[in-house]
């Protein structure tokens, strides 16, 4: 695992220790290296902790480079974006389904959660009571209870 996302890591676990601004620093050298957990970690950073429109508009960025290595955090965190907007993204149900499908597939509990709940509610996507119980059937027996 790359070292500057394990010291990213453990800087989190610890609040209080150090600012965002470090912790997002080191996710970042780790980012250019190609590293596709420092792409998502940074992303969720820019995009979750600041309303800055450049911030959101690099933590995109981040997010979309991270998809095609298969990183399913950032298939997840997308479909987040795209299912909520953000300061830079409208509301795009045909994309959230996209990337939270692709995350689920992976075995990703959360996708396959929100994934229940987009169909079983008829939002971002046709009431689907059938898959709604497929999707939520699958969070729960990968440990994701509501």
């Amino acid at each position: 695992m790359d070292d500057l996302f394990v010291r990213g890591r453990r800087m989190l676990a610890r609040p209080g220790t150090v600012g965002k601004a470090d912790t997002l620093r080191l996710f970042l050298d780790s980012a250019e290296t190609g590293h596709e957990q420092s792409m998502a970690s940074a992303a969720k950073l820019l995009i979750l902790s600041s309303s800055d429109e450049a911030d959101n508009i690099e933590g995109l960025k981040l997010l979309i480079g991270a998809v095609p290595k298969r990183s399913v955090a950032a298939e997840v965190l997308l479909g987040r974006v795209y299912a909520f907007g953000s300061a830079t993204t409208e509301v795009d149900g045909a994309e959230t389904r996209r990337h939270l499908i692709s995350a689920a597939e992976d075995g990703e509990d959360e996708a396959s959660y929100l994934l229940g709940g987009m169909f079983g509610m008829g939002r971002g996507a046709e009431q689907n009571l059938s898959l709604a119980r497929r999707y939520l059937h699958e969070a729960v027996e990968g440990g994701r209870c509501p």
